[in-house]
């Protein structure tokens, strides 16, 4: 196939149509964000000229977030054939039966589970039909609302962008300006020939790469046999550094940006040939031209894509982290004043502030606040993320975090010996103890995951119970100082029967009550936590007769005084 105003040079689109289907990549991304793979079923029909056959799932790239003009729904941006793939004629009401997955459709074993992968609906899409002169292969889906109960909003960032690999928010799209193309008419674009540019797909990740056509016409093939498709007014980018290819089969759907990280153009196709006279030299007295070959990606004009589409593209609010913490870092205890009042909206208004506390060793979060400004008080010292999510009225979402530092203060066993380990009489129990368990429990995997559990709340839990009157008197009221203490005691006698009453009440009593007081005044993680693992740890202390066996049931060292 041979493009008319390309030199004659053979292009052959490389965009998933006839290309072996590129590997999948797993990686699961909440908040969804730009650059990261899509899928939109599992197996598919997909046509090859006249041929039909069954594939594995067509993946593509994600390339930014838009907006229906008709009513606000957010809506993701990619290529017809990467959303469409496998329905490439099917009609709108069909499509729009299916959904779209990130990374992939789930693998369940039975048809009555929801995929959590699911994140919207095919809605709407244009694409070039065979003999027919198009301008687009693009694409959108609706974001669904089980998705945004989950995540909150999507972002409109580019995940590992420039050299450094940083999350980089879209800042709009570039205006439309009047400018000369290589066929030396004046015409309406977003881009500038020779003008850089940059993109970040789930192929080849981030790369640069130069503009040299705005008015291209691409002829790709689909198939041996099949007609030609014919893309006019293609953007056309050759990579920024040799032996570099800007893009690659799964980039397809990649937004191209300029300098100032505006939309410019949608990635179409890449992996054609290139050639471009860059001088000659004599053979056997002979002139011949020296040529450099480079690869060639397509790419739709973004006011293209928004006009046909009828979709509006916004920049992405940022998030701005205001805190009082030393830089050096500071002595536990302290209270840390954050302030969220430096963010943007960006053209609309921010609904929702959601802070989160995470400690260096742990990827869930150890407390959770919302509002504009908020307090945390740090008890123990150690390396902290803070981490502010800020949300606006189109559901667009910026994450900011801030690593400090909290030095002396107690240490992870001090704390809980001080918090927790107490009798009534305010003797403290060796702290080698609460090291012996928490060593004991890594080795089974009930230990671990109680482990794992104790990790990333145990610092709330301090804090509740020291600071907070609604759960300090009311623990001690209802014996819990005693209870612990008392289970302390008897789980260093050998042979020690597991105490089923602690003065007079019940220990389940005592267990149950703490749990709900803790439910009641603590984070939602917190919440989370105890409703999920209550029964199962209440149940242990039901389950055995003597610490003994409860010792080996978790594989803890039997501990003596």
């Amino acid at each position: 196939m041979r493009s008319e105003d390309t030199n004659n040079i053979e292009r052959d689109i490389s965009a998933g149509y006839t290309k072996t289907p590129l590997k999948s990549n797993p990686a699961r991304y909440r908040p969804l964000l730009c650059g990261i793979q899509i899928s939109n079923k599992g197996d598919y029909i997909a046509s090859t000229g006249n041929k039909t056959s069954i594939g594995a799932p067509p993946i593509g790239t994600l390339g930014c977030f838009a907006h229906l003009k008709s009513d606000g729904s957010p809506v993701l941006l990619s290529n017809y054939h990467v959303i469409f793939n496998g329905m490439l004629d099917a009609t709108l009401d069909v499509a729009r039966t299916k959904q779209m997955h990130q990374p992939k459709e789930d693998n369940c074993c039975c048809c009555c589970c929801a995929s959590d992968n699911i994140v919207g609906q095919i809605w709407d899409g244009r694409y070039g039909q065979k003999g027919v002169d198009k301008k687009l292969d693009a694409a959108i889906a609706k974001i669904s609302a089980e998705y945004f109960k989950e995540a909150g909003g999507v972002m409109n960032v580019i995940r590992g962008f420039g050299p450094n690999a940083i999350d980089a928010p879209i800042t709009g799209v570039a205006q439309k300006k009047q400018v000369l193309s290589e066929k030396g008419n004046n015409i309406w674009s977003a881009v500038s020939l020779y003008e850089k540019v940059y993109k970040v797909g789930i192929r080849t990740g981030y790369t640069e790469g130069i503009v040299t056509r705005i008015e291209a016409t691409s002829t790709p093939k689909n198939g041996e046999d099949a007609d030609k498709l014919s893309y006019i007014y293609q953007i056309e980018i050759k990579s920024a550094k040799n032996g570099v290819e800007f893009a690659d089969e799964g980039d397809s759907g990649s937004v191209i940006v300029n300098e100032q990280l505006q939309v410019v153009g949608l990635l179409m196709s890449s992996g054609e040939l290139g050639v471009h006279k860059v001088g000659e030299k004599i053979v056997n007295g002979v002139k011949i031209p020296v040529n450099e070959i480079y690869d060639l990606t397509y790419a739709n004009h973004i006011h293209e894509v928004m006009d046909q589409l009828a979709i509006d593209i916004f920049p992405s609010p940022i998030a701005h982290i205001t805190q009082n913490v030393p830089s050096g870092g500071t002595a536990a205890p302290f209270t840390a004043s954050l302030s969220g009042n430096g963010s943007q909206a960006n053209s609309t208004q921010i609904t929702k502030y959601k802070w989160d506390i995470f400690s260096q060793d742990d990827d869930e979060a150890v407390a959770s606040y919302t509002g504009k400004d908020v307090q945390h008080v740090f008890n123990q010292a150690g390396t902290y993320t803070i981490q502010l999510t800020v949300i606006n009225e189109r559901k667009l979402c910026h994450i900011a975090k801030e690593v400090v530092k909290i030095t002396g203060g107690a240490s992870l066993v001090q704390e809980t010996s001080k918090a927790i380990i107490m009798g009534t009489a305010g003797k403290r129990q060796p702290a080698e103890l609460f090291e012996t368990v928490m060593q004991g429990l890594q080795t089974s995997r009930e230990g671990r995951v109680m482990l794992r559990v104790i990790k990333r709340h145990q610092q709330e839990v301090i804090a509740l119970i020291n600071h907070n009157r609604k759960v300090l008197v009311p623990w001690r009221r209802m014996y819990g100082p005693a209870a612990v203490a008392h289970l302390i005691r008897m789980a260093r006698i050998p042979g020690a029967e597991i105490p089923k009453e602690i003065k007079g009440v019940p220990l389940q009593t005592i267990l149950i009550n703490t749990s709900l007081l803790l439910e009641e005044n603590g984070s939602s993680s917190l919440a989370t936590a105890i409703r999920k693992y209550r029964l199962g740890i209440i149940n242990l202390f039901d389950r055995f007769t003597l610490f003994d066996e409860l010792y080996t049931f978790l594989r803890i060292p039997l501990m003596r005084l």
